[in-house]
């Protein structure tokens, strides 16, 4: 006898049942990492008590919901290095089915073998290591500086893989203002972001740069909100000579009201696009792959990282699909929305 046959809930339709499964993983996150506190301070972080208790509330509901909650979670990571330790050891049929990301911006410092200095990896080629990504949407927090947040931004332009979307969020609109030297200058955009993606996918591919700004200072997740962003687009005024553009600072958007106010970057990959084309060698200088020869991710951070973050993370081990440590102590991450958002305290507006 089939004691769950009288249940109102498995009475409804499949797909309906579908449906509010969907609803309830598409509002979970899953945060692993450690999170900045201020310059020194951090606090390691865990998903919120039960984030996946539904899977384990029946046998009949864990059947129905094992091959949907990968699709629909938002995995959220404090930075790159948590990323890759997360899900490189996942096997790849697992990887693919992961659609939702977010991480941290800041570089992946390493010293690569043989080599006495350390090096700082942007993050759209730390994930390099990681081919298998298939993501609907890599969220990425511009939690540096406005020039490496810029320059990491052009990598994941020109050169970033895994994602149909990125969504790169600024806390501040210095990223589009800073004053820069001619090796790193600033363009006008998201004009020249755009024309970059087209020469990669192709004119006719439907890509596209979109930069939104936040109409209310210093109002963290603003820029999410349809009805607190407008449009944005640098253009260059008759004064001004296109060579010059970026060579000094933008007065008028790091201006008082101006400055404090979020940026939001969507880039949409085109229509037929690659998004497991990671490249081949050989690899550029500021690739890890370079010197890296096929080792994977466990072995370089190993090696190469000269700093081990040690952190846990409460997931209920599905089925060993992560590991677990219980070292110290861990933070749930408690939200009212899965895509609310923490800067570090100590970055300048």
């Amino acid at each position: 006898m089939d004691l769950q046959s009288g249940s109102p809930f498995f009475r409804l339709p499949r797909e309906l049942r579908d449906q509010i499964y969907i609803t309830l993983f598409t509002s979970t996150r899953l945060t692993f990492g450690e999170r900045s506190l201020d310059r020194i301070g951090r606090q390691r972080m865990k998903p919120a008590p039960n984030s996946l208790a539904l899977l384990r509330s029946c046998r009949r509901v864990h059947e129905e919901t094992k091959s949907l909650w990968l699709r629909h979670v938002l995995f959220s990571f404090e930075n790159a290095e948590h990323m890759m330790d997360k899900l490189s050891p996942l096997p790849e049929s697992t990887l693919a089915q992961i659609r939702f990301a977010r991480t941290g911006g800041r570089p992946v410092m390493m010293t690569p073998p043989g080599e006495d200095d350390d090096v700082y990896y942007r993050v759209p080629f730390v994930l390099k290591l990681l081919p298998g990504l298939r993501l609907d949407t890599l969220t990425v927090l511009a939690d540096t500086g406005p020039e490496v947040a810029y320059e990491t931004l052009d990598m994941f332009v020109k050169h970033g893989h895994g994602w149909k979307e990125l969504h790169f969020i600024s806390h501040s609109s210095s990223v589009l203002a800073f004053a820069s030297d001619t090796l790193y200058r600033r363009k006008l955009q998201p004009g020249a972001w755009h024309e970059a993606l087209l020469r990669r996918d192709g004119r006719n591919s439907g890509a596209s740069v979109v930069i939104y700004r936040s109409t209310h200072p210093g109002v963290r997740g603003s820029v999410l909100n349809q009805g607190s962003r407008r449009p944005f687009s640098q253009t260059v005024s008759p004064r001004e000579q296109l060579r010059l553009f970026g060579e000094t600072a933008d007065q008028e958007l790091l201006g008082p009201g101006e400055k404090t106010k979020e940026v939001l970057i969507v880039v949409k990959r085109g229509r037929g696009s690659d998004l497991s084309d990671v490249g081949s060698p050989p690899y550029s200088w500021d690739d890890p792959r370079e010197w890296a020869n096929g080792k994977k991710w466990a072995t370089i951070r190993q090696e190469c990282i000269d700093y081990m973050l040690s952190w846990d993370d409460d997931l209920d081990d599905l089925d060993g699909l992560f590991s677990s440590s219980d070292e110290g102590e861990a933070e749930a991450d408690i939200y009212d929305d899965p895509e609310e958002y923490i800067f570090p305290p100590f970055l300048e507006p």
